[in-house]
């Protein structure tokens, strides 16, 4: 299973979830992860720009399904896409 998202493109998320939050960014790297569910700091961009633009309920559904599927998943944090990027 291999991360089909660029060094460019998670560098942009990064900075979006770190800074300027838009619902743009959002919707593009939720329909990202339809396709890679597993890329767990994807979810943590998701529920950084919900916080960011003050959608603190969509933040908190965010971080309990993913903590969940964590949770389903003993051990998934520590693994890793067949291109070396890290699930989490």
């Amino acid at each position: 299973l291999s991360l089909a998202v660029s060094s460019d493109q998670q560098a942009e998320y990064r900075d979006k979830a770190d800074q300027e939050s838009d619902i743009d960014t959002i919707k593009r790297l939720e329909r990202t992860l339809t396709d890679a569910p597993f890329w767990l700091t994807g979810h943590y961009f998701v529920y950084s720009m919900l916080n960011n633009l003050g959608f603190d309920d969509a933040a908190l559904a965010v971080k309990q399904e993913v903590t969940r599927f964590v949770e389903s998943l003993e051990g998934i944090e520590h693994l890793s896409f067949k291109n070396s990027i890290p699930f989490a």
